[in-house]
Order: C-alpha cells, then structure tokens, then sequence
C-alpha cells in the first residue's frame, strides 16, 4: 500500500457535485481539471476489487434485515435493536469487537469505534457468516456520506 496523497484527496472530495444516493449511488467530481463521474463499478475498476453478484450489502431496501436477530448474534443474547439506535462495541461478543475494529480501520474508516450503526452491524454480521459484501458500492456510499457531511472523513 502506497503513502495517501492527502491534497489529491482534498481535491477529490471538494470537487464532488451531483450526487445520487439510490443505489447504485453515484457522484461526479473534477479532478485535475478532467470529470469523472464514480460509482461503485468505476471504483472497483480503478481498485482492482472484483464484481460481487448476489450480494447482502449494500441493498436497495432493509425491510428484508432481522436487526434483531443480528443484534442477538453481535451479544450472544437476545436484544432488540430499535431503527436509528446504536449499539456499544464494548457489549459486543469478543469475535465481533476484533471484527468491528478491522471494520472500522480498514472499510468504514472511521476515527472510533464505540458506537455501531445497523449498517456498520449487518456488515459485521455478514463478515461472520461469508456473505457476500460490494466493497466498492460500500465505499462511495460513504465518500458520498463523508461529503455531505453525515460521516467524517478518517484520515490522518
């Protein structure tokens, strides 16, 4: 892996313009004076990740996810996990805290891990069980989170 180039990705995230939150999330920016639109496909091409078919994340619509169930597996008890509420990495089951913190370093990027969304969780889950995750879809949902200032950004 090759050192960041901080001010290219400066420049990358300031020049994001119309985006595309539906999947398959979508974004255009300016990069050395040459337009780029990205997305997911574009992303893995550039990464060399490859093509995932039947995927479990990210996905059009969660009404097909038992939060709850996922919640009972990431503590070894039963709980309920309420839309919108975070769960606590340090409750989680040691297997998942491991899991959660190379989730956090490595794909959500992200300058903690104390508080885990439904997503961040269903990820874990996933990881867990060898489901099937679009890494590349993942990360532009997130540069387009980072951008419209839901997510912070977690470089150094």
């Amino acid at each position: 892996s090759s050192p960041q180039n901080l001010s290219l990705i400066q420049e990358f995230y300031c020049n994001i313009h119309s985006i595309r939150n539906e999947l398959p999330a979508s974004f255009k920016t300016w990069v050395r004076k040459k337009s780029l639109v990205i997305t997911g496909d574009v992303f893995g091409l550039f990464s060399g990740l490859p093509e995932v078919s039947n995927c479990h994340f990210p996905f059009l619509t969660r009404s097909g996810v038992d939060y709850d169930r996922v919640a009972s597996e990431l503590y070894g008890v039963g709980r309920t996990w309420l839309a919108g509420a975070l769960i606590q990495h340090n409750e989680l089951l040691p297997r998942f805290r491991l899991i959660n913190i190379i989730v956090c370093v490595n794909l959500y990027v992200t300058t903690h891990s104390s508080h885990i969304t439904q997503d961040q969780g269903y990820v874990l889950y996933c990881i867990h069980h060898r489901l099937p995750i679009d890494l590349p879809k993942m990360i532009v949902s997130k540069m387009i989170g980072v951008f419209e200032g839901r997510k912070s950004l977690g470089l150094p």
